[in-house]
């Protein structure tokens, strides 16, 4: 039941981020720096997210907020950090897989 939660909540806040990105893209009378400022709070946010879940060694949380990290990277078009947080995303969701492997075999 607490992972149905944690996914749920996490598909929330990533359709919430699918609308700030549809409302900060640049248009005439909304110029490009502004879609950066809400691209870095979008990073910051999901970093943050991230960093509450390894707090409190969650590791389906770790897993899905790696993901949420990445993603924010790649719709704010910073390729390098887009596949570092990849990896990290990889390297945290294999851990939590084997973790659950583990379990259920005990």
């Amino acid at each position: 039941m607490k992972y149905l939660i944690t996914i749920i909540a996490l598909m929330v806040g990533i359709w919430m981020m699918a609308h700030i990105y549809k409302a900060a893209k640049p248009s005439a009378n909304q110029p490009a720096p502004i879609v950066a400022k809400v691209n870095s709070q979008v990073v910051e946010l999901a970093l943050g997210q991230f960093h509450e879940a390894v707090k409190n060694k969650d590791l389906t949380e770790i897993c899905l907020h790696a993901g949420v990290v990445a993603t924010a990277y790649k719709e704010a078009n910073d390729e390098t950090k887009y596949q570092e947080w990849k990896k990290v995303e990889q390297t945290s969701c294999d851990i939590q897989r084997k973790a659950m492997e583990v379990k259920f075999e005990e």
